[in-house]
């Protein structure tokens, strides 16, 4: 498991189609370890879910960001 932490980033115009039965996790799809997002903007992602975590294995920790306008949802 790898833990990653994203400060003062904008992650936007990103696309998930259907790949082998999932379009989950347009901008962030975690599998495993820790995600950290501060100071961040998500925003202008299409797929269904801009953030999405993908097991009880991972976890998703987000403060003092923007998380808003996806396409499908936010998380």
């Amino acid at each position: 498991m790898t833990n990653t932490t994203l400060t003062n980033t904008t992650i936007s115009g990103n696309h998930v189609g259907n790949i082998l039965g999932s379009d989950t996790g347009s901008a962030i799809k975690n599998v495993g370890g820790i995600v950290r997002i501060h100071y961040s903007t998500i925003t202008d992602n299409t797929g269904e879910y801009a953030v999405y975590n993908g097991n009880s294995s991972a976890y998703i920790e987000i403060g003092n960001s923007i998380l808003a306008g996806n396409t499908g949802g936010d998380c």
